[in-house]
């Protein structure tokens, strides 16, 4: 049985039942009223979908009758994410019988706006029936639409906009300056609202009227977190961000720069052990922060010094810590060394290589939900490898990840990577933010390869 949603009716992929789900419940309880039911009121879903009602009239003293609805997605699966202006637009599409067209919709009038044919068919992993991918790049106009085909109905309204990625990382990130004013941050939020500070300054900063206080939120933040009893990856984590703040924060208050600068240089020197890979990791960071904030040979030194480490990690840039000091490492205006910058790149080369052949990534008949930390790491490590080569493919397939886990999914589940994973949210919403100001989501971008050292 094939369920599709109305256009302007459409609930988030998932959970919530609908009044359809239940009129069709109600009236296969009516065709049981052999059975005891006599009650005419439409039964209330639960979260989990299961319906209990006791009926009365029963032959037994206090039966219960226990309905479990299988899931119901819609044959047209968009997810909920919407489109920027420039990128490539398309919807899988699940089904018995393959459509011949396909139609894209003004919701304001319902009428068409483009008409296409289903591309890249495949039979279902299961054999019963066939997916296929719609594509309609020519729909650029802003606006709010949705897409029908024959026998299929229709899909979820989803939006087209020329700064859909810009608004969207603009709105998180003064969401997370609110909640570092307030404490509530966490460190890895913390740093990322430096780290998309400092790498978009640039381009989008400079060019918004009045950009977010991401400086005085983390100053507020720091004035309220506690340096002092730290251990593990939090030390050196914090670390990371007094010496990029104090980096960050020098033309607006010298003095202050600097105190935070020598606090995060007086909490490296402890020397605190690190027991786990993941500390090693983290100290890692902290010294590629420390050496671009300061050029110290000693914490050129401990970088250095971790180059066998590094080189023997299997999955070396599965690690954030890593991940962000290779590019604190290889964009300080200081002396790098060149043994250790290529090994870093070429193994995120390797790594965004593997990602690329991975044809099940984001197939929308691959299981969702369970991996999206794993999926956002991945997007992460794209991203970085497109800073220094500047091509779409890698851009191509981090939209591809963000659009699996808005829904585009045969499941139709949703990741909230706001609410889950809001640093690794923010990291890719500002990459993708840059890539939409500067036309880069355009499959016909010219290519830039940056490796310049």
């Amino acid at each position: 049985m094939s369920v599709t949603s109305i256009p302007g009716k459409a609930n988030k992929i998932g959970n919530s039942s609908s009044k359809m789900v239940a009129a069709i419940l109600t009236a296969g309880l009516f065709a049981l009223s052999g059975c005891g039911i006599v009650s005419d009121e439409v039964l209330p879903f639960t979260k989990t979908g299961v319906v209990t009602e006791q009926s009365v009239g029963s032959m037994e003293e206090s039966p219960l009758l226990e309905y479990e609805m299988p899931g119901m997605q819609p044959s047209i699966v968009i997810g909920d994410g919407g489109f920027s202006e420039l990128e490539v637009k398309y919807a899988w599409i699940k089904c018995s019988e393959l459509p011949e067209l396909f139609m894209v919709r003004d919701s304001s009038t319902g009428e068409n706006v483009y008409i296409g044919r289903p591309e890249s068919v495949k039979p279902l992993e299961n054999g019963e029936g066939y997916k296929a991918k719609i594509e309609f790049a020519p729909v650029s106009e802003d606006g709010s639409y949705y897409l029908a085909a024959d026998g299929l109905g229709c899909s979820y309204e989803f939006t087209v906009s020329s700064t859909l990625y810009q608004d969207l990382f603009w709105n998180f990130l003064e969401h997370e300056c609110e909640k570092c004013r307030s404490g509530e941050a966490t460190a890895e939020e913390a740093y990322m609202c430096l780290y998309s500070y400092e790498r978009y300054k640039e381009v989008l900063f400079d060019l918004k009227e009045d950009p977010p206080d991401v400086l005085g939120a983390v100053k507020d933040w720091i004035a309220s977190a506690d340096f002092d009893d730290t251990a593990g990856e939090d030390h050196y984590l914090k670390i990371a961000i007094l010496s990029r703040f104090g980096r960050d924060y020098l033309k607006q208050d010298e003095k202050l720069s600097t105190e935070c600068s020598a606090k995060a240089a007086a909490m490296y020197n402890k020397n605190i052990a690190c027991s786990t890979d993941d500390e090693k990791k983290a100290s890692f960071l902290a010294a590629t922060e420390l050496y671009k904030t300061t050029g110290g040979a000693d914490y050129s030194n401990k970088i250095l010094d971790m180059y066998d480490y590094l080189k023997k990690c299997e999955d070396l840039h599965h690690s954030r810590y890593v991940l962000y000091g290779s590019m604190t490492y290889m964009t300080t205006r200081y002396w790098v060394d060149k043994s250790m910058c290529d090994m870093l790149i070429e193994r995120l080369l390797y790594r965004a290589r593997d990602i690329g052949d991975d044809k099940q990534l984001t197939d929308p008949e691959t299981p969702s939900y369970a991996d999206s930390e794993d999926y956002l790491i991945c997007a992460q490590q794209l991203a970085v490898m497109n800073y220094v080569l500047d091509g779409y493919e890698y851009n191509e397939i981090i939209m591809n990840i963000l659009h699996y886990l808005k829904g585009r999914n045969f499941e139709g589940n949703t990741c909230d990577m706001q609410e889950d994973y809001p640093a690794d949210a923010l990291a890719i919403y500002s990459w993708i933010a840059w890539l939409e100001k500067n036309g880069k989501l355009d499959p016909a971008a010219p290519v830039v390869w940056n490796y310049s050292w």
